[in-house]
């Protein structure tokens, strides 16, 4: 990622009970069709909005993906405050996640395209069968 990177100095912002009002995650969540045993990715996840109601939803691996290693670290912190273990946490550019293929059923990526450099592999990648 590059350039107008969301700084984790800001992370509680992500956290804020206003952002419910446009964007709920568990709205998200009925929207991907998440079921008991999906696979999930979070690309950008930051310090987990939409990660931990993501691995509290299913039985199965939620992957975290963020380029900042702070980032990451809140949100192990929060996990485990919440109690929440399904999640498998990886410092890395959205682009070049290093994830086996065909090893996702869902994924999101919310409010980071902006901050992706190479948009074209990001998405191409990400739509794979």
């Amino acid at each position: 990622m590059t350039g107008h990177r969301f700084h984790y100095e800001h992370a509680e912002r992500l956290l804020d009970p206003k952002r419910k009002e446009w964007i709920d995650p568990q709205r998200v969540i009925s929207m991907l069709s998440v079921k008991p045993d999906d696979t999930v990715v979070d690309l950008g996840a930051g310090n987990g909005y939409f990660t931990i109601p993501l691995a509290q939803a299913t039985n199965g691996k939620v992957y975290a993906v963020d380029v900042q290693p702070e980032m990451i670290e809140l949100l192990k912190q929060r996990a485990a405050k919440l109690a929440v273990t399904n999640i498998e946490y990886r410092v890395a550019d959205v682009a070049s996640t290093a994830l086996p293929s065909h090893s996702v059923d869902k994924g999101i990526m919310a409010f980071v395209f902006h901050e992706v450099e190479q948009k074209e592999a990001g998405g191409t990648k990400r739509s794979r069968p």
